[in-house]
């Protein structure tokens, strides 16, 4: 078929004349956007469709590698809507056309799936990401199994070929160097694990403007994944990983928001603990290829306002994901799968159950020459208890003072502790964390509004000044913090490092807090 134009673009009048001559379709026309064909959406009566027209410098080869990939979607056995091949008139699935200038081009109808893009939605729920992380899952089963020779190709935004990145440092300075700096060195760091993890084609582009969702305002769901021109032979886990990077853009809490796409995904596709392991540094390094394109593009195009824009987003997200732990983003991600998480966890436990530990082992005696052995008595400052009363009474230094300083005298040698796993008050949590780095830990902005840390994590010990502190096992202290240490009301806290005889490292803290929870002097015991 030849037709007639001189632009490289193509017109919606244009495509409406191949429509017609190649399809015989007649609608209204709509122009989409697309990086290498010319998209418009047609509708013809109750049905619509994609037209998808090739740019004159895209490989033939390349777009039937698109073609094949969707024709093995389809006929798989996996429940994943994609666009169906709409055949011509002639019953070809690929049309080639010939412009003026002589150039070739390949047409191709696909069917339209219905509803609205992920940019488009607000709020994004934990569901609707747990959702989102299903058909991401099933999508990269559906492609389990399919291959193809140009899957095996260059393309920048393939995870196992992001080295490329380290060419361009120079476009970053001052945080932005350091960050890109600090996920390089982990890139590098991941690389012997990293390359024996499975490989599969993978669709490798789960943007924003690449999910749909179905259109139910109160429970929306993900309905397909559109678009699969990225899609790579590599490494499977770098599937999740960049649907991970577009899907927690923009939240307060990343992790949290990651959390609910693995936890969804890996019920559609299990994941394997060596990938859990290295899912946070492929995460970041997704949004290194992304800001280091938006870096590249800004050079060439100096006044285009919109790339600025663009990046802004993925560098937010870069700073965040930055902050988080490593650790504690591989701990998050195996409790997400249903794992334990810390891989460790049953061994540390079975070591720790064979501990004969008293409390006397950990509170000396004040006295060295009495023979009174420190015994705990239990407090309770959970929420709902009647201990002391009113809540207000917990923020009040003298009236918790007074009745802690009467515990320790009931019996000899009493000692108040308690609170290990008690959900606290707020009020009470800034109390007894008062001068400690953590106080603002309390109050966080969750993705779907303020979250409190109600659970109290340790085990407070009230005894007098000057009573010894014993580590129970052999350690090293990695770690110390001091504040406002001009006075008995100053803060401290100390992390020591143990290890276990199989060679396994836990932690201590201990940590004094400031005069919050100090008792004043002559009152009673001091925490």
């Amino acid at each position: 078929m030849n037709l007639s134009y001189s632009s490289i673009n193509i017109t919606p009048d244009q495509a409406a004349e191949i429509a017609r001559q190649l399809y015989q379709l007649s609608g209204d026309i709509v122009p989409l956007p697309g990086e290498l064909d010319f998209n418009f959406k047609i509708t013809d009566g109750a049905k619509r469709y994609v037209l998808k027209i090739s740019r004159p410098d895209v490989s033939s080869g390349y777009i039937e590698f698109q073609q094949a990939l969707l024709d093995y979607v389809t006929v798989s056995h996996v429940p994943v809507m994609c666009p169906e091949t709409v055949p011509a008139v002639d019953g070809k699935p690929l049309s080639r056309i010939v412009d003026d200038a002589g150039n070739p081009r390949l047409v191709r109808l696909l069917t339209w799936i219905d509803g609205r893009m992920w940019s488009d939605v607000n709020p994004v729920t934990d569901q609707l990401l747990m959702s989102l992380g299903r058909q991401a899952g099933q999508v990269t089963k559906a492609l389990q199994g399919f291959d193809h020779d140009l899957a095996h190709r260059d393309l920048v935004w393939d995870l196992a070929q992001a080295d490329w990145t380290r060419d361009h440092l120079d476009l970053f300075s001052g945080e932005q160097r350091e960050i890109i700096d600090f996920f390089h060195h982990r890139f590098t760091r991941i690389q012997p694990a990293y390359q024996d993890l499975r490989k599969s084609v993978v669709h490798n582009d789960a943007n924003d403007n690449n999910v749909v969702v179905t259109q139910d305002p109160v429970h929306p769901e993900v309905s397909a994944i559109i678009d699969y021109g990225d899609a790579v032979y590599t490494q499977t886990l770098n599937d999740l990983a960049v649907t991970v990077a577009y899907a927690v853009m923009g939240k307060p809490d990343p992790l949290a928001a990651a959390q609910c796409v693995v936890q969804g995904y890996h019920a559609a596709f299990s994941l394997q603990e060596p990938e859990l392991a290295l899912l946070y540094t492929l995460v970041a390094m997704r949004l290194v290829i992304s800001v280091t394109r938006s870096a590249l593009n800004r050079v060439k195009e100096p006044e285009n306002a919109y790339l600025l824009i663009s990046e802004t987003p993925a560098w937010d997200l870069l700073t965040k994901w930055r902050a988080v732990d490593e650790h504690l983003a591989h701990y998050s991600f195996r409790q997400a799968c249903g794992m334990t998480p810390h891989p460790g966890e049953s061994e540390f436990l079975s070591w720790a159950g064979k501990q004969d530990l008293r409390f006397s082992d950990l509170i000396g005696n004040i006295d060295p020459s009495s023979q009174i052995t420190p015994v705990p008595v239990p407090v309770d400052l959970s929420v709902g208890s009647t201990w002391l009363g009113h809540a207000k009474d917990y923020t009040d230094p003298d009236r918790l003072a007074f009745e802690l300083g009467w515990l320790s005298r009931q019996p000899a040698g009493a000692v108040p502790a308690g609170g290990y796993l008690e959900y606290r008050a707020e009020p009470f949590l800034k109390t007894c964390e008062a001068g400690m780095e953590t106080q603002g830990a309390v109050r966080a902005e969750g993705n779907s509004g303020p979250i409190y840390r109600s659970l109290h994590l340790g085990t407070d010990v009230w005894a007098k000044p000057g009573t010894p502190v014993h580590a129970l096992f052999d350690g090293r202290v990695v770690a110390a913090r001091m504040e406002g240490n001009d006075g008995p009301a100053g803060s401290a806290a100390l992390v020591l490092a143990h290890h276990t005889p199989g060679g396994m490292r836990f932690y201590t803290l201990v940590r004094r807090p400031g005069s919050g929870m100090s008792a004043p002097a002559g009152k009673g015991p001091e925490r």
